[in-house]
């Protein structure tokens, strides 16, 4: 009786050691290339992080960048009529992060970045599905209250939005305001934790000064 509880004990360490080392060599693959994706430019880096993301797989957290990149990778192309095959795989992979982290923050405001991504292709034809975006924003907002990006988000929609849909240069620098005063406060829960946003509102307020 001694000798199997040993084995047991034995047997539970090596699946925690195991599960320990898995964990360290995720978080570490995440961690390399967010280092790119943090000054990231070209198409072709964007499309070889996304697949890279995608290949690490595992947590919510792989999802996640994978989607979020292949959405950045958007603001890379000249022309933006055939972008929605990108933004149907960045919506895949963002569903597949919430179904592992359900009711989160981050995740739901990548839902509402795929929406807004897939109006600007076409907005004439598309401008009607804003509302199913502002609703992800709304919930992103509410899930949690200190998260500073979906007011960068929310800025930049704004900023294409007409005022008479409540848009405009107004709206998006108030909703920017917003961005900064949280994201003074705001801790990432870690290394691989989202993190962007900073570098992106900043370029967007020297814009918004000159209109």
């Amino acid at each position: 009786m001694k000798k199997l509880f040993v084995i047991c004990l034995l047997v539970i360490g090596k699946n925690v050691l195991v599960s320990a080392q898995t964990s360290a060599t995720y978080t570490a693959a995440i961690e390399s290339r967010l280092k790119i994706l943090d000054t990231a430019t070209q198409t072709a880096t964007f499309a070889n992080l996304a697949q890279e993301f995608e290949n690490i797989g595992q947590g919510w957290e792989a999802w996640y960048y994978a989607a979020y990149t292949n959405i950045n990778m958007l603001n890379t192309l000249a022309d933006r009529s055939s972008s929605d095959p990108i933004i149907d795989k960045a919506e895949k992979l963002i569903k597949q992060a919430a179904a592992l982290k359900p009711d989160n923050s981050e995740i739901t405001l990548v839902q509402a970045m795929v929406v807004y991504s897939r109006v600007l292709v076409s907005p004439r034809e598309r401008w009607q599905q804003l509302n199913v975006g502002d609703a992800f924003l709304d919930k992103a907002k509410k899930l949690d209250p200190t998260n500073p990006r979906p007011y960068l988000i929310e800025a930049k929609a704004k900023l294409n939005t007409p005022e008479m849909l409540g848009g405009g240069t107004d709206a998006a620098k108030a909703a920017l305001q917003s961005f900064f005063d949280k994201f003074r406060t705001f801790q990432p829960a870690g290394s691989i934790a989202p993190h962007w946003g900073e570098s992106t509102a900043i370029k967007m307020q020297k814009k918004l000064a000159t209109l």
